[in-house]
């Protein structure tokens, strides 16, 4: 299913893929970029550009997201579509990206990507490109997590084939356009 651009949310859009640690979220974001020709942004590829592997204290982490949100910005006030995965696991993670949103009137659109703990930590027993996160990791930030309250997309991906996830993204992206 390949989506016309009068059916997709017109630029510029804002897509954030959201999920916690071996959920699926790269993997189906960097698809689904690919399927529409998207820019995307992720925080493990920010968190190596800056050199920052393996810290993750509090100021490694904003230096992270506030380099997530500086290039995310650039390519919206260029009028480009992006799309952000990272965990978004908290609610003071996520602000800043509403508002930037809201600076360039753009919806965020949010998806979750989730999967059962057991797919969960037979993907963290594998080596994983560009992720750090083991399944500590992901306990942590499970026990840590603020559920999104925005409107958003579920997908499960021990349950659904890619090219399924990506089908129901499409469809959820032509269904938001206003």
């Amino acid at each position: 299913m390949t989506p016309t651009r009068s059916t997709l949310p017109s630029p510029p859009c804002l897509l954030l893929v959201a999920g916690l640690p071996g959920s699926g979220k790269t993997t189906f974001a960097r698809a689904l970029a690919q399927q529409l020709n998207w820019p995307h942004l992720n925080t493990d590829l920010v968190r190596i550009e800056l050199g920052l592997q393996g810290r993750y204290d509090a100021g490694s982490k904003e230096t992270v997201y506030r380099t997530l949100l500086q290039k995310a910005e650039a390519l919206l006030s260029e009028g480009s579509n992006v799309i952000l995965d990272s965990t978004f696991y908290r609610r003071e993670v996520r602000t800043p990206f509403l508002q930037m949103a809201a600076r360039h009137a753009c919806r965020p659109l949010w998806i979750w990507v989730e999967a059962a703990e057991e797919a969960i930590r037979r993907r963290m027993g594998t080596e994983r490109p560009y992720s750090e996160a083991d399944f500590s990791v992901y306990q942590k930030l499970k026990n840590e997590l603020e559920p999104l309250e925005e409107p958003h997309l579920t997908l499960r991906s021990d349950q659904l084939e890619p090219a399924d996830m990506i089908g129901r993204a499409l469809s959820y992206l032509q269904k938001t356009t206003v």
